[in-house]
Order: C-alpha cells, then sequence, then structure tokens
C-alpha cells in the first residue's frame, strides 16, 4: 500500500505509512488514533461515600475513572469483604460492542488462575447499570509507584518484572493476550505482591475479533508497532510492551514521547529508542540487551514468549546489580524520603539479603530510658536534649534551607559539650513539623530536654524564637527571640547555644570555641549558599535523581566557594554531594571529584572534625582504609561526640572482625542516633557472628519498627531464631521473606540453613549450601574447603571471633583443620587490633 503524501511503500493493511506517519484510509477518523471519551458523572445514580448500590454493596470511594466509566472501592454485604467495582457508564451500556467488552473482562479474566492476576468475582447489573466487582488491592499503581521516585530500586524493578512475567506468561498459555499493559494496571500490594489487571480489552487468539474494523486498542505510549498499525498482535506485542515498562522504571521515563497522538505512534513504528545506559550509566549490559530485544519494531525479532524474557533475566548475576555502599547517615534520610536502600555489608550473607516487610503485630522493644539500646552505655552523659527541626515563619515559604541550617548548626555546637547527649539531626528530622507532645518525643529519643524553635527571615533580618523544654512535665526552663542582623547568624547560634549549656548546668570543652569559629566564613553570603546546596541535594536531587538539581545543588556549592574561596566546609559539602551523585548514578568520576574536594578542604583547616571526616569517607570509597583510618581517628578526637564519626569506626571494625570494640562505637552512635538502621542491621549480625542471637533479636526488632520494609530485620531474625533453635518462629520469618519473594538466592540460603540445622539433609543440599550447612550436616571437609576459599581471597572474612563463638561452625571445632584456621586467624585478629588502635 503506497503512503499518498510521500509515496512509502507499506505492507497491506497498515492504517498509516511507516515514513511519514500519515493515515493510509483517508478516513478522518484516523486523525486521532485513540479516540477519548469524555467522563462525565453517572446520572441517576448516587454514589458518594457510604451510599449503597444495590443491596449488595455500599460505597467506600471512588478509585478512579476512564473512558469506559468509574471504578470504586465498595463492600460486598454478602460477602463482608471488600471489593473494587467497575461500573460502565449508564450512556455506554446500551452499546452492543462496550456492553460485548465487558463482559469478556470477565470471560478471559477467569480463564487465567494466577496468583498475579487479579481475581474477578461477579458481574452484574443495578438500575441499568452493568458492573464488575474484582478484588481490591490495599496499595498503589506501578504509574504511582514512578511518579513518586522516578527511578526504582533494582531490588523491586527485578521482583515487580518477575511477576509481571508470570502474569503474563499464565494469560498466554491461555491464548489470552493484555494488549493494554502498562503501569497504571499493575498493581503493588503493600506487600510487594503484584497483580496484572485490566484483561477487558484483550484479546483471545482463538476468538474473533471485536475489531473487525482495524480500530486500534491500547494506551500510546505503550503499544507496540503492530497496534499503531492497526494489524494482528500476538503475546509478542504484550512483550513490547513490557519492554517499555523496564525501560521507563530503571530510566524514569517511556522511551517515545511525543506532543500528539500521530507523532508517537510514528516514533513507535520507525524511531529507535535511547539506549537506557545512555540516561542512566549504572543499568547493566546485559539488562540493557534484555529490554531492547523487547523493543524491535518486528514481533519476531523479540523474545517468543514471556518465559524467554524471564529466563535471560535471571541468568545476570545479581551481585552486579547492587547499588554503591553508602555513607550510613544517609539511610537514614533516605528512609525519611521513603526510599530503601540495600548496604552491602561486609559477610557475604549481608550482601545478599532483598527488602520485605514484617507483620506489624510482631513484638518490638521501645526506648525506655536514656541510656540507649541494647547495652549499658559506657558514656556518662550529665544531660540530654534532642533539637528539633526549626520552623520556618518567614513570609516566604523557601525559607527551609535557613531552618534546616540553623537546627544543624546549634546541634553541632552542642556536640562539643563532652558530657551532654545532643541527639544527630538524621534522627530529630522525623519530627519535623510535628504535633506529637513532647514527653513522648522525649521517650522516643530517650533525652530529658527539647529545643523547639521558628525562623523568621525578612531582607536582611533574622528573628529566632527558641524554647527550651524539660520532658518529664513540660516546663519551659528557657525561652528567648533573637532579632538580628543576617550576618550575625552565627553570633545568633553561638547565644542560643550557650543559653542552652548554661540551663543544662555543662560546658563546652576547651577548644570548642576554637573549632566553632574557623569552621565559619568571613562572608554570611557564602553560608546561605552552602546551606541552599545541601537543601537541594538532600530534599530535591535525592528524591527526583534529576541531573538538573543536582546541578543546581553545585551551582550554590560553586557560590560559596567563589564569594570566601578559604571556607574549608564549602569545600567539603562537595564531597557530600558528589557522594550522592555516584549513589544514584553511579559514575565513577565522582569518586576522583569526591577526593579532589576532600583534600582541598582539609588543606584549608584540618583542625575541625568536618573535614577529617570528608577526607575519610573520600578514602574509603576507593576502598582505602588504611589510609581513610587516621583522619577519623582524628574527627574522633576533635569531636568524640559525632554520631557519624562513631557509626564509620563500628562499620570499620566489623569489617575487620573486631566486633568487641564495635559495640562500644555503635553504641554510642545509637544513643546519639537512635533511629539510625544502619547501626541497627550492623550491630545485629555482628551479634549473630559473635553467637548471641537474643541481642541480635533486639536490634532487629527495633529496626523492624523504625523500618517495616526491611528485609535484613526478616533474614537476621530467621538466622537468630535458628540459633536458638526456635525451628517454628525461624519458619515464621523465612516464609515472611518467600512470600515477599526479594531474590531467589536469599530464600535459598535461609531455607538451607533452617533445614540443616534440623538435620534434613537433602532438603538443605537442594538450595544453596554455605559453609554453616555444611558444618550442620557434619559435612565438614566441604565446610572448611569454602572458608578456606573464602579466606584466601578475602583474609577478613570468617574472622576469628566469629569462627571461635558462632555455634553454628560447633560441629567443627574439633577438626584440626579448623582448629589451624582459628589460630591463622587469630594472627590476623590481633594484628588488625594493634593496627587500628586509638590508643
Amino acid at each position: 500500500m503506497k503512503c499518498t503524501k510521500c509515496g512509502q511503500d507499506n505492507i497491506d493493511g497498515s492504517r498509516y505509512c511507516n515514513s511519514c506517519g500519515s493515515s493510509l484510509t483517508g478516513s478522518s477518523e484516523d486523525a486521532n488514533v485513540f479516540p477519548t471519551i469524555e467522563v462525565k458523572p453517572i446520572t441517576g445514580l448516587d454514589l458518594s461515600k457510604g451510599q449503597d448500590f444495590g443491596k449488595r454493596y455500599k460505597i467506600i470511594g471512588e478509585i478512579g475513572r476512564g473512558g469506559m466509566g468509574f471504578v470504586f472501592k465498595a463492600l460486598d454485604k454478602e460477602l463482608n469483604q471488600v471489593v473494587a467495582l467497575k461500573i460502565i457508564r449508564p450512556e455506554l451500556s446500551s452499546e452492543p460492542r462496550i456492553v460485548e467488552r465487558f463482559k469478556r473482562e470477565l470471560i478471559l479474566a477467569r480463564e487465567i488462575t494466577h496468583e498475579n492476576v487479579i481475581r474477578i468475582h461477579d458481574i452484574g447489573e443495578e438500575e441499568n447499570v452493568k458492573y464488575l466487582s474484582m478484588s481490591y488491592i490495599e496499595g498503589r499503581n506501578l504509574k504511582e509507584y514512578l511518579s513518586t521516585s522516578e527511578t526504582i530500586e533494582i531490588e523491586n524493578f527485578y521482583n515487580i518484572i518477575e511477576q509481571v512475567s508470570n502474569a503474563l506468561i499464565a494469560a498466554h498459555a491461555k491464548g489470552v493476550i493484555h494488549r493494554d499493559l502498562k503501569p497504571s494496571n499493575i498493581m503493588i500490594d503493600q506487600n510487594g505482591h503484584v497483580y496484572v489487571m485490566d484483561f477487558g480489552i484483550a484479546k483471545s487468539i482463538e476468538t474473533i475479533s471485536i475489531t473487525q474494523d482495524g480500530s486500534m486498542i491500547g494506551t500510546p505510549e505503550y503499544m507496540s508497532p503492530e497496534q499503531a498499525q492497526g494489524m494482528k498482535v500476538d503475546n509478542r506485542s504484550d512483550i513490547y510492551s513490557l519492554g517499555i515498562i523496564m525501560y521507563e522504571m530503571l530510566t524514569g521515563k517511556p522511551p517515545f514521547q511525543a506532543d500528539t497522538l500521530m507523532g508517537l505512534a510514528h516514533k513507535h513504528i520507525n524511531e529507535r529508542p535511547i539506549l537506557p545506559t545512555k540516561i542512566r550509566s549504572h543499568i547493566p549490559k546485559a539488562l540493557e540487551d534484555c529490554i531492547l530485544k523487547c523493543l524491535q519494531k518486528k514481533p519476531q525479532d523479540r523474545y517468543k514468549t514471556a518465559q524467554e524474557l524471564l529466563d535471560d533475566i535471571q541468568k545476570i548475576p545479581a551481585g552486579k546489580f547492587k547499588k554503591p555502599f553508602m555513607r550510613r547517615w544517609k539511610i537514614a534520610l533516605l528512609s525519611l524520603c521513603g526510599i530503601i536502600i540495600i548496604l552491602a555489608l561486609a559477610p557475604s550473607y549481608l550482601s545478599r539479603i532483598g527488602k520485605q516487610k514484617i507483620d506489624a503485630s510482631s513484638k518490638q522493644p521501645k526506648i525506655a530510658d536514656d541510656k540507649g539500646i541494647g547495652m549499658p552505655s559506657k558514656t556518662q552523659w550529665k544531660n540530654s536534649i534532642a533539637v528539633l527541626p526549626f520552623k520556618n515563619s518567614s513570609p516566604d515559604k523557601n525559607q527551609e534551607y535557613l531552618c534546616e541550617g540553623i537546627t544543624e548548626q546549634i546541634i553541632t555546637n552542642l556536640t562539643h559539650i563532652k558530657d551532654l547527649k545532643v541527639i544527630a539531626q538524621t534522627s530529630v528530622m522525623k519530627y519535623q513539623n510535628t504535633t506529637k507532645d513532647m514527653r513522648m518525643i522525649g521517650k522516643e529519643l530517650g533525652v530529658a530536654h527539647i529545643l523547639e524553635g521558628s525562623v523568621q527571615k525578612s531582607s536582611a533580618r533574622i528573628r529566632v524564637t527558641a524554647k527550651l523544654i524539660q520532658v518529664a512535665d513540660g516546663f519551659y526552663m528557657w525561652s528567648d527571640v533573637y532579632d538580628k542582623e543576617l550576618k550575625d547568624v552565627f553570633a545568633l547560634q553561638d547565644e542560643v547555644s550557650q543559653a542552652i549549656a548554661e540551663s543544662l548546668k555543662v560546658t563546652f570543652s576547651g577548644n570548642a570555641k576554637k573549632i566553632i569559629d574557623t569552621k565559619r566564613p568571613r562572608n554570611v553570603d557564602a553560608f546561605e549558599y552552602y546551606l541552599k546546596a545541601k537543601h537541594i541535594a538532600y530534599n530535591q536531587f535525592l528524591v527526583s535523581n534529576k541531573q538538573g538539581d543536582f546541578e543546581k545543588a553545585l551551582e550554590y556549592a560553586n557560590k560559596a566557594i567563589v564569594i570566601d574561596p578559604d571556607y574549608a566546609i564549602g569545600y567539603a559539602v562537595f564531597v557530600n554531594l558528589y557522594e550522592l551523585h555516584y549513589i544514584l548514578d553511579g559514575d565513577e568520576k565522582d569518586i576522583e571529584l569526591m577526593l579532589k574536594y576532600a583534600e582541598k578542604a582539609y588543606q584549608l583547616n584540618p583542625d575541625i572534625p568536618e573535614t577529617s571526616i570528608a577526607l575519610g569517607w573520600a578514602l574509603s570509597r576507593k576502598n582505602e582504609y588504611d589510609r581513610a583510618f587516621p583522619y577519623f581517628k582524628k574527627a574522633l578526637e576533635l569531636n568524640p561526640n559525632n554520631s557519624d564519626t562513631n557509626d564509620w569506626f563500628g562499620d570499620f571494625t566489623v569489617q575487620l572482625g573486631l566486633y568487641d570494640q564495635a559495640f562500644d562505637f555503635y553504641q554510642k552512635a545509637l544513643e546519639l542516633n537512635p533511629l539510625h538502621v544502619s547501626s541497627y542491621i550492623y550491630r545485629g549480625f555482628a551479634y549473630l557472628q559473635t553467637g548471641e542471637p537474643r541481642k541480635a533479636i533486639a536490634d532487629f526488632q527495633k529496626l523492624l519498627e523504625i523500618q517495616p520494609e526491611n528485609s535484613f530485620g526478616l533474614s537476621g531474625l530467621a538466622r537468630a531464631y535458628i540459633l536458638l533453635k526456635d525451628f517454628k518462629a525461624a519458619d515464621i520469618f523465612l516464609s515472611k521473606a518467600e512470600k515477599l519473594k526479594s531474590t531467589d538466592s536469599v530464600a535459598s540460603s535461609n531455607r538451607s540453613l533452617y533445614f540443616a540445622a534440623q538435620g534434613m539433609r537433602k532438603e538443605a543440599l537442594s538450595l544453596h549450601p554455605d559453609a554453616t550447612v555444611y558444618a550442620q550436616l557434619h559435612m565438614n571437609n566441604e565446610a572448611i574447603k569454602l572458608i578456606q576459599e573464602s579466606i584466601n581471597k578475602s583474609p577478613d572474612t570468617y574472622s576469628y571471633l566469629s569462627l571461635l563463638h558462632n555455634p553454628l561452625y560447633d560441629n567443627l571445632r574439633n577438626d584440626p583443620s579448623f582448629q589451624a584456621i582459628i589460630e591463622l586467624q587469630k594472627k590476623k585478629y590481633n594484628e588488625n587490633q594493634k593496627k587500628y588502635s586509638l590508643n
């Protein structure tokens, strides 16, 4: 068929030109490939909240609406069950073709019985309005999910795509093609279970098509080239749509976009997508190849089946997709933004754990006193305080950066009081704009006093109101209003800090004033730009992952050091920015830039803890721990009450197997930052390694109290209960993890140990046995061989204290080879103790 506009030859039956996208039929109907229907209210029916729909259903609320009608959340009074009601608009009920499509949704969907396909309950009619009832999913669709995070964590990506693929495999086996697969048709419940819905426009291969006129069914952004041409489709059309979805999940946008529907159809038919790795460099090449194969223009060049696609994806080694190891204090901040981060923990077992959710009914410990979590404090605090985020009272609501900066600076100032426990900013940010009772906040944070305040900025002046509250009785110990020029903001912060110290009867350490004074810029404008850079980085770029937001943060940071070229902390903030960019984008150049700015910051002012921490982080990112150690040691000497430095030393000593030292650092870190997720993770697994499962359980339960959707808690609890030989409890947590499908290797490894600990040899060996599994099964040679191979690759694996105290190795203790390994690791342990001593 020749195009009358450009002369291009096209396949017979095509409705649009492959070259210019023009209509080949000449019909005016074809000007808009995807006709839309105005969605008007349903007349003659009261479907507001609380109203009955017929005798059986009570409306709870509207879920959504589209061209065919509305979807409501409703109570099925007969079954006493919440359902979703899809209702055809009355004016369409007289259209035979629309009614036929609606009926076929039930018929086709009932053909597919699968856990990843939404279940249809009933079809009926009330007051001449046809409806369909189906399972109601408490959660959100993938479109909503992506709208809040733009791109998706790789662990979640695999979890979702595996389940969508399984749904398509089941549907295609029944001869059912979805034909409108898109993010809004993929539901994700609160446990991470995925459901594919809306088979209402599906076309059975074995039935006569309803669309005899060649009209196209589907959604433009996700439509295959053959759909865009009105041609016959098969299951490979769904595979194309799934490729579009995968592309969008990993890059943040679909591959084809246009201002008109005709233009979009033309791109599907003719244009090749931009390579995903050009948009997000951390996407693995093997995964990119899978996506591009799905997006081939000719169906015969794509995967033949969804099973083939899934098989290829599952062949890609999981280890290649891990997000880079990130700074611990960022994890707490990410949690506040609703983003869950998977850590690359030192023991190989930790690095394989995905994220899941625990039942809210689980017993979880509370912070009950001022001593912190898990063990008695070794630090004798004379008093304690939490500085809540200062509220923005300015007419300009874009002054949040200043409120955050003043909060941070007061906290930092107070940490220089040796005997005062000051809660870290990452823990207090949870209470921004809170209405919670001060006594409850004090109990949760384990403090005796709370500072709250507000900031009002007008032109070149600033007013700060501050109140110091005694948690026990709500008594206002002190309050004041500070009205100053903005250039005097540093003096204002000092006055507030000094007033707090006097009220609490504590004093600053001898060198505190010098450290506080020397870290400040000469010009307050540099300070403002520094604060704006941090605010945009952690409140915008962290959430959006948009390069434009990152560049804006860099722009402000650069302005700070242009105004004051000797502003050491102004250079140190670049370390934060480039590390965050590396974590989200994976660009190796960022690590070199981190080191460049860290070295400059330290050169300008080596006598403040911030520059030592910056240089320590940059060297750690390059895995140069020996070089990093002295800088962290110096930071700890300059300010022993910095929670980040204590947490870093905890992580560092765990990786070296120095668990006894790590426990002290984590204890102090958690006293200062009691909502810090990663400290509980590391310390919990350290307890497991040293044979203290009950202490591990307390940490993992606290972790899940803070962050319910965290697989470390589930996996840690399962292992702890295996150590205690409480196999019923272990099975509960293993089953939750398996149901939530983090990764197959994780579930298999845990279950393998579960079977082995009960002597179920065949079952254990059929999964993923490791050295602990072989040891439990008395397969000593195999266990020792694995341990020795790991130590040969990395001497700090299988640490001395773990081999000595972990009960999972008890069956090996009389073996001379195992005893020789223990002696070897003991020497390494003693070397590390001497090498990394703080004395």
